[in-house]
């Protein structure tokens, strides 16, 4: 992997950088990025405002679904799997199937923080966040309980799922970060489009994931893709 510092920016005691990543296995490049973090003071992130969002957002997230499940429901068992192991980060869905702008499907995904979760333990030593990469499995996660909720992917021990879809551009924006002090996330997807092809079925999404009130990322264009296990 190679990583080029491009610019800072420096300001109100806060400190922006601003990355090109290269990303490659051997001699082929698997994922180029273009990124930016900061570095903030402790009364900043104490601060949090979060990203802006549309009016009745946070309203929406609790009206009530068709369709609510939790996560050991049998219509979410099975194959293609939501997530690997430790890295559930989903209690209960509640889904629309024609929901969103396309019609094609609206799910809020929450989850519980316990302040004991294993991810606090590891990440960071004296200042226990949940990692931001954790925040987009929580979004790939939803997205793969609406595919399979609206039947957009085969189902079966045959098929498993992609950690992110391959060869799909997206756009992440973050701006929070969630603690053991808060008590849930959601995270909310709606679909924009399916496709097929000769890999398997992509479904390409927005999302936003929130912390308690407070939305903190936002994804455009992100896929989630099933494919067939490899013989």
């Amino acid at each position: 992997m190679t990583s080029t510092l491009e610019r800072f920016a420096d300001g109100a005691g806060s400190t922006i950088v601003f990355f090109d990543v290269i990303c490659t296995q051997d001699d082929e490049v698997v994922m180029t990025m273009k990124t930016a973090f900061g570095f903030f003071s402790p009364e900043a992130l104490k601060n949090q405002v979060g990203l802006r969002v549309k009016p009745g957002a946070l309203e929406a997230l609790s009206e009530p679904a068709p369709v609510a499940l939790s996560y050991r429901s049998a219509e979410l068992g099975g194959a293609p799997w939501l997530d690997q192991g430790r890295l559930q980060v989903l209690d209960r869905v509640n889904f629309w199937p024609g929901g969103g702008e396309a019609g094609l499907g609206r799910l809020v995904a929450e989850y519980d923080v316990t302040p004991e979760a294993w991810f606090f333990k590891a990440h960071f030593f004296q200042d226990p966040v949940q990692p931001g990469s954790l925040g987009l499995e929580a979004m790939q996660q939803a997205a793969r309980a609406l595919a399979r909720l609206a039947g957009y992917v085969p189902v079966g021990g045959e098929y498993e799922f992609e950690p992110v879809a391959l060869d799909q551009v997206f756009s992440w924006k973050f701006r929070g970060q969630v603690t053991p002090t808060n008590k849930r996330t959601r995270s909310e997807v709606e679909v924009l489009a399916t496709h097929s092809d000769d890999r398997g079925v992509l479904v390409v999404f927005d999302g936003q994931f929130w912390v308690d009130d407070l939305c903190i990322y936002e994804t455009r264009g992100m896929g989630v893709r099933v494919i067939r296990k490899a013989p």
